[in-house]
């Protein structure tokens, strides 16, 4: 409950009294040369260390993506099946080299476990 003062004005009338007070005060003038001193203050070049820090930047990611690219170029060099490659594939037992195309077939659940053994009582 908001409780007026001897005057009768509550603390909302006196905020608001305040506020348009406030509001009408004219702005400040702006002092003289600001826009000249805060331009001065903007570098015309990039310093040394952020240049150092790009460059640090560019190359660090041109060494990343060669590692990937080379990476990747391993990997599909030793998961070729089929070939000989410079001797990758030189110790895989003929059982498991793929001789021949498979068909493509669904294999469904039921077939994958042994049937159920049910206890007759």
């Amino acid at each position: 409950m908001k409780v007026p003062d001897e005057k009768g004005h509550s603390d909302d009338a006196k905020l608001r009294a305040l506020e348009e007070t406030l509001r009408e005060i004219p702005a400040p003038p702006v002092p003289e040369g600001l826009q000249k001193r805060l331009v001065a203050a903007i570098p015309e070049r990039v310093h040394g260390a952020d240049r150092r820090r790009w460059r640090v930047l560019r190359l660090s990611v041109a060494a990343a993506i060669l590692v990937g690219a080379v990476l990747v170029g391993a990997f599909m060099l030793l998961n070729r099946t089929g070939e000989v490659k410079a001797g990758l594939l030189d110790n895989t037992s003929a059982h498991l080299m793929q001789t021949q195309a498979t068909v493509m077939k669904e294999t469904k659940p039921c077939d994958m476990l042994p049937p159920l053994q049910l206890e007759q009582s």
